[in-house]
């Protein structure tokens, strides 16, 4: 789709080409032909795909100019490509400049060392593909690639705790955001995967740092169920944010493993009272009754 951001683009063309002598007229005749070729494999690609997801991938969206800066040029198959990044606290975009097209919007979500990338295909219905960054690569920016690598792992049965429903007569596959089961399946996709070379970004600092400025929180993208907890050390009240909303046990045990605090987190914004038990250390965990999963972090009572 074209965005008033494709001026942009132009702006940034007409500056290469005053700045460089820039490619020759037969280099540029390779390039469109290369590209168009790309474009026609990627349309065929995304018509014939079966699979999508219930739900978006369930943590936080996070701000992902924060990560890859306003703006990201690579080396792409055919040629260079210039990419506009836009976040806000719900969303980001991917814009390609050359062209003014949105090739992503949606939420961006870390999680054990990798990007998820949901974009909503309606307001029922969601794809999902990673995203790894390097100093100096990308991989998996051409997510209609991983789509078709979904379909395929699935086929073969690999991956059976994602799916929820398969119609061969429709030639859907239904499947829902198991964050353990999307890490070992997008890991095996994104080493599988050829990287993109960093030309070069506006990023301030290396590429893929995290903006660690603020707070005695706990923050921390690995976390599954915990977004914030702060403050720490604490005297009184522990705020416990978390990723998505969802019923969890939590426990507040001492040095000895003895249970000191038990109950339930139910919101986003959680609160705990600590104000009558004994200053000390103590370890923080919840999990979910429905979920393998549990997680552990330390607080330290004033």
């Amino acid at each position: 789709m074209k965005t008033p951001h494709a001026f942009i683009g132009i702006i940034f063309l007409l500056f290469l080409q005053l700045t460089s002598c820039g490619p020759s007229k037969e280099e540029m005749e390779a390039r469109e032909k290369c590209r168009a070729s790309e474009m026609e494999i990627e349309a065929e690609i995304r018509n014939n795909l079966k699979n999508y997801f219930d739900s978006p991938f369930p943590k936080r969206n996070i701000n992902l100019s924060n990560i890859i800066g306003d703006t990201l040029q690579v080396q792409g198959s055919c040629c260079p490509l210039t990419f506009e990044i836009i976040s806000s606290r719900k969303s980001n975009s991917i814009i390609e400049l050359e062209t003014g097209d949105t090739i992503f919007k949606g939420k961006v979500s870390r999680y054990r060392g990798l990007y998820y990338f949901t974009e909503s295909l309606n307001d029922t219905t969601y794809r999902i593909f990673a995203f790894k960054i390097t100093n100096d690569s990308v991989y998996g920016l051409k997510n209609y690639l991983q789509y078709s690598q979904i379909d395929k792992e699935i086929e073969k049965g690999n991956y059976s705790k994602l799916v929820t429903n398969i119609d061969k007569n429709k030639n859907i596959i239904c499947l829902h955001p198991n964050k353990k089961e999307l890490r070992k399946l997008f890991g095996f996709i994104i080493k599988n995967t050829e990287p993109l070379a960093i030309i070069k970004s506006n990023r301030i600092g290396n590429i893929g740092e995290k903006d660690e400025s603020n707070d005695n929180s706990r923050e921390n993208d690995e976390y599954a169920y915990f977004y914030k907890v702060y403050p720490i050390p604490t005297s009184n009240i522990l705020h416990v944010e978390l990723q998505q909303k969802s019923i969890l046990t939590f426990l507040l045990t001492d040095l000895s493993g003895k249970t000191i605090l038990q109950g339930q987190l139910n919101e986003l914004e959680n609160k705990i009272d600590l104000s009558n038990i004994n200053s000390g250390l103590y370890a923080l965990t919840v999990y979910s009754m429905t979920d393998e999963q549990k997680e552990t972090i330390k607080i330290v009572k004033m």
